[in-house]
Formats: structure tokens, C-alpha cells, sequence
């Protein structure tokens, strides 16, 4: 039997037990707050470090790219010219309002054409690609253009009627060549999509320590060796979220798109006892689900403002959503952390984005210069004079590339996008990845910046609408930026990025 004096021993022991609890709790919770803040601060200093190559790389433009055009007599009668300005014009005079003006055009895909009217609007397509299109002299000039156009017109029926439809494939097919994601040949408002490389993703977590990668089988660890005999693990091992919101990591590769949802791979795998083994691991293609429905929206989540834009024009002059968007930074300039969701981002104006990165950060003065760092080209052909009724002497204006130096900034910003983010909204992400603390979320992005200010033209006797560049840019991210471009630093399903980002910013204990 426990007497009094016991009774007050075993109290007094058991509060002391409790005191030592909590405070070891306590001192637990400290450290693993404290090893948080420090991987987070490692991470972000590496998403840093990371731009800085970029930031030093001065592109410029071969001569190639720009000495094809020596006559500059226009290959059109005054009547051919005049039903080009006045249908380019008709979506051009949009412009003035930020509205791009739907294509409403649909050609018949089931008229029949004869040789020699398919030869006129080949004749007049490629006098389009020569007098019209700025990556003429990037994709070959003369030459590579001259050739295609014979196979074009080698490919189509001399002595029979063939429909519109068939013409159409024919001019795809053969200009498949041209990997601009602003150029193209208009179906019914359906635009062919040219090959791009898109990440397909393992979903299973992988983590590290001291010895490797790792995933979790049979509460073992098992650590990759190789996928498909390469060793080489960054090639296919990339920063994740977690369930938590922590930072892990995950198997994904970037493939050119065949119409393949999955892909599969073998991996290698070694246990600590160095047991050997291997598996095939199926990687998933995930397009993000975009709601166009709204183009603009703020909404804040645990106190973390968030400022969404679906596209950087109106679809009518009464719209105020660029507005709101640009007035948007503004209001979240003063938090620690925000997300800017660009998901499904499909562009449009540059100017747009770049009074944003004003209002956020205030006027950057010329040595930063952050807004276009690569080597532009702008076509002042006769025709595009004609159609931007302008009177410039020369036949292009060339805008060498820059270096920049960093902006500071104190507040981190989550990007999240996705593989439909495209021209506009890349010109912006290019212009943020000059400044610290810029984070991005998601999968790659769309890769359309080689050439910009297209024109709508329409061919007379199929009318077959087509959608020229006039503008070429050299981004300073290489030559492979097309079809590609930015690839994400934490690498998440689109779908699922808002959310982690958000677990990621609590776990992490960033607001």
C-alpha cells in the first residue's frame, strides 16, 4: 500500500516527467523547425544560384537568320495586297484594346480544289513565308523554303479534283519542319499541335541522405542506381512536394509527346546490403485542367494571396481584368509569400507583365533592363510596312541580346504553370527569373518565344487561314527553348500544385 509520503514522491516524479516531456518535445520541435528553415534557405539559394549562368548569357543573331531578303519587290498585285491588309487588319485593329479577336473563319473542308488553284495559294503561301515571316532565314531561307514548296506541289492530284482537307494535310505535312509555336495552318479555329516535350512522371516519392536516392520498399530503403543504364541520376531525378509540403523528389523524364499517356522505364536498384534488383516503372503524362471561364481571379488561402490570369488579353473592351491583375501586385508586394498561378496561361501582351513586375518591384533602372534579354529581330519587309502602315527604310531592326544584373528581393514568389503556358507569360517568367526568390511550380512550360506579332492571312482559293510571326527572338536559354521551354524547380503535377505549394509554404512555415 502506497502511503502519503510515496503518494507525493510518484506526483512530484510524474510532473518532472512531464515538465522533461515537454520541454524535450519542445527542443525536438525547435531543431526540426530550425533543420526546416535551413533546407528551405539551402533550396532557395540553389533555385538562385541556378539563374545566375543565364543571367551572364548574351544571344545574338546569325547572320543567316536575316540576310535572305535582298529584293524587297513584293510577289503580289495591288488587288492580292490589299485583300491581305484588309483581312490581316481585321484582327490587327483589335490590338489597339489588348482583344484578341477570335478566328471565326471556317472553310469548307470538303470543297474541291484543281491543281491550279492549289498552286496559286502554294505560290502565295510561301511569297507569305519570304516577304512575311521573320523565322524565314532561321529555318533554312531559300533553300530549305524552295525545296518544301516543290514537295508540295509534286504531292498534289494534277489530274483529278481533291478536297480542301487533303490540301491542308498536304501543306502540314510537309512544313511539319517548323517547330514555332506561333506558326499555323487553322482548321475550323483547331490549330495542329507540333511536337513538344512534356514531363511524364513517376508517382511514387524518392528521397536522399548521405548514400543516394532512394524509395521505400518493404520499410527498406532502396537506392536507384540507374534508368534504362544511366547512371547519370539528375537526368531523370528532380525536387518534388510531398504529401507534408516538405521537398523530396521524384522520377521524371521529358519526352517528345507521341500521343503516349504512359511510358515505361527500368530502373536498378540496390539495397544496403548491396542486394541488386530492378524494376519497370510506369511515368504519367498529366495535362493540368484549365477553367477559362474566369481570366483574372484574387483569392487568398491561410493568409497567402494568390492571383491567378488565365491569359494577358481581353475579349472585350467592357473587361477589366488586366487591370485588376497589374493593380493585383500592388496588394501582395508587402507579403512574405504569394502565389502567382500562370496554369493554362495561353499569353498575349508583354506590356501587361510588365507593368505587374512595376507595380511589385517599382521602376528598374537600364543596367538591370530585366524585360527582353535576348536578340530580337523585327521584320520591315514591304508587306509588313504595308500592313502595320509604317515607313521604316529598313528591312529589319535588330535588338541585340543583354546580360543583366540580379534584382534583390526579400519576399518569396511561387510561380505555378504548366504546359500550356505560353509566349506572353513565358516573356514574363524570363523577365522574374532575373530577380531572388522567384520559385517555380509545376511542369514545363510551353516553349513559344521565337517568334511573336504573327499576322492572320488567308489563302483565296482554299481559304486556308495562317498565323506568321513577324518578330523573331533568340532566348537566352539556348536553342532548344521551342517546344520545351522553362522547366519547373520543384517539379509537381499541375493539377495538384496550388495545394502543395501551399502545404510547402506551411510546412516550411514561410507566412
Amino acid at each position: 500500500m502506497i502511503n502519503k509520503k510515496n503518494s507525493r514522491i510518484l506526483a512530484v516524479i510524474g510532473v518532472i516527467t512531464v515538465i522533461t516531456t515537454a520541454i524535450l518535445i519542445t527542443k525536438s520541435l525547435k531543431t526540426k523547425s530550425k533543420q526546416n528553415t535551413k533546407d528551405f534557405n539551402s533550396f532557395i539559394s540553389d533555385v538562385n544560384n541556378s539563374k545566375s549562368d543565364v543571367r551572364n548569357t548574351t544571344t545574338n543573331l546569325k547572320p543567316e537568320y536575316q540576310n535572305w531578303l535582298k529584293d524587297d519587290k513584293l510577289p503580289f498585285t495591288e488587288k492580292e495586297l490589299d485583300d491581305i491588309s484588309v483581312y490581316a487588319n481585321q484582327f490587327q485593329n483589335s490590338f489597339d484594346n489588348n482583344i484578341i479577336k477570335s478566328n471565326s473563319d471556317e472553310y469548307d473542308e470538303n470543297k474541291l480544289l484543281t491543281y491550279d488553284k492549289a498552286k496559286k495559294d502554294t505560290d502565295r503561301l510561301f511569297n507569305l513565308f519570304k516577304y512575311g515571316y521573320s523565322a524565314y532565314g532561321y529555318y533554312g531561307g531559300d533553300s530549305k523554303f524552295n525545296d518544301v514548296k516543290e514537295k508540295v506541289l509534286s504531292s498534289l492530284p494534277k489530274d483529278k479534283s481533291f478536297t480542301v482537307d487533303n490540301f491542308r494535310n498536304i501543306l502540314v505535312s510537309n512544313l511539319s519542319f517548323i517547330n514555332d509555336q506561333h506558326f499555323d495552318i487553322l482548321d475550323k479555329n483547331n490549330r495542329p499541335s507540333f511536337k513538344g516535350k512534356y514531363y511524364y512522371i513517376y508517382d511514387e516519392p524518392i528521397y536522399k541522405d548521405s548514400t543516394g536516392y532512394y524509395e521505400i520498399k518493404h520499410l527498406k530503403r532502396y537506392y536507384i542506381q540507374s534508368m534504362d543504364g544511366n547512371n547519370k541520376t539528375s537526368d531523370f531525378i528532380h525536387k518534388t512536394i510531398g504529401k507534408k509540403g516538405n521537398i523530396i523528389y521524384n522520377i521524371a523524364i521529358m519526352n517528345d509527346f507521341t500521343n503516349d499517356m504512359k511510358l515505361s522505364r527500368k530502373i536498378t536498384l540496390k539495397s544496403k546490403n548491396g542486394q541488386e534488383t530492378s524494376e519497370t516503372i510506369d511515368l504519367s503524362l498529366k495535362f493540368f485542367t484549365a477553367n477559362y471561364n474566369t481570366s483574372y481571379e484574387y483569392t487568398e488561402q491561410s493568409g497567402i494571396p494568390i492571383v491567378k490570369l488565365s491569359r494577358f488579353y481581353n475579349v472585350s473592351q467592357s473587361e477589366t481584368d488586366l487591370n485588376d491583375f497589374i493593380d493585383s501586385a500592388s496588394q501582395i508586394k508587402s507579403s512574405p509569400v504569394a502565389i502567382l498561378d500562370l496554369r493554362g496561361n495561353t499569353g498575349g501582351y508583354n506590356d501587361i507583365a510588365q507593368q505587374w513586375i512595376i507595380n511589385y518591384f517599382g521602376v528598374l533602372n537600364d543596367k538591370q533592363n530585366i524585360y527582353s534579354r535576348g536578340a530580337t529581330m523585327e521584320l520591315h519587309s514591304s508587306l509588313i510596312k504595308s500592313l502595320n502602315q509604317t515607313s521604316y527604310d529598313e528591312l529589319f531592326k535588330e535588338f541585340p541580346g543583354h546580360k543583366s544584373k540580379i534584382v534583390k528581393n526579400k519576399n518569396i514568389l511561387f510561380i505555378l504553370m504548366d504546359n500550356a503556358t505560353a509566349s506572353a507569360s513565358e516573356k514574363f517568367i524570363e523577365s522574374l527569373s532575373n530577380i531572388d526568390n522567384i520559385v517555380l511550380v509545376g511542369t514545363n512550360t510551353k516553349g513559344a518565344l521565337l517568334s511573336g506579332d504573327p499576322k492572320y492571312y488567308k489563302l483565296s482559293n482554299s481559304s486556308i487561314n495562317v498565323y506568321i510571326g513577324t518578330i523573331l527572338y533568340m532566348t537566352p536559354f539556348g536553342i532548344d527553348f521551342e517546344g520545351k521551354g522553362f522547366e519547373p524547380d520543384l517539379l509537381v503535377d499541375s493539377n495538384d500544385a496550388l495545394d502543395k505549394t501551399i502545404k510547402l509554404i506551411k510546412y516550411y512555415k514561410l507566412k
